[in-house]
């Protein structure tokens, strides 16, 4: 008789159990659902991020051409300031 209670209430915890783990499931399932929600908004947003700056570096392109300089420099432009090699004083 006692073997029969014992068996009982053994049934009854793993019952439990597998009722715990069901609400884990539904749990976890649901916080999976919000993740991959929040990541298919983040894609979004860098596709947009992405796109603006794309006309970003366009708009920059067209305002300073490549091959053209704004102060284009000499040739012959001497070194200044720190540039110059100093003579040791005598």
């Amino acid at each position: 008789m006692k073997q029969i209670e014992d068996k009982n209430k053994i049934i009854g915890l793993l019952e439990q159990m597998v009722a715990d783990k069901d609400k884990q499931n539904a749990w976890l399932s649901k916080s999976c659902d919000a993740l991959a929600d929040e990541v298919r908004r983040l894609e979004v947003q860098i596709g947009m991020l992405k796109a603006q700056n794309d006309q970003w570096m366009a708009s920059g392109e067209a305002r300073h051409p490549k091959g053209e300089t704004k102060n284009p420099t000499k040739p012959n432009k001497q070194k200044v300031g720190f540039m110059k090699k100093h003579k040791p004083k005598k």
